[in-house]
């Protein structure tokens, strides 16, 4: 598995483009910090988009039942294996903790013979 960093600059770009991309795929939305531990804000949600807002440099992941907002990311980053992208780490300093994204692979099906 590869970690890339996106900058910052990019930001919009590569959430514009990964939204036409994977939009209708199911997500993971996971959050994790000091405060409150490690949990599940929401499991196998068809993903709709993803949105950086830089005048209010918030991050908004966009399902049909929930819109979550992520309020001043620090570092994006993403894991891709095999040139399937797996998840995104969003990072906060603020909250110190990290927000993550995994994508779920579709279901292959396989038929016995």
């Amino acid at each position: 598995m590869t970690t890339h960093k996106i900058e910052k600059k990019h930001w919009q770009d590569y959430f514009d483009g990964l939204s036409k991309q994977f939009s209708g795929r199911r997500i993971e939305i996971e959050v994790d910090s000091l405060q409150i531990g490690s949990q599940v804000v929401a499991k196998s949600i068809l993903l709709t988009g993803i949105m950086f807002d830089s005048k209010d440099n918030s991050l908004e992941i966009i399902t049909p039942d929930l819109v979550h907002t992520i309020k001043d990311p620090d570092s994006i980053y993403v894991d891709v294996d095999n040139g399937i992208l797996k998840h995104i780490a969003i990072k906060s300093d603020e909250t110190g903790g990290e927000q993550i994204i995994k994508f779920i692979p579709p279901l292959s099906l396989t038929f016995i013979k």
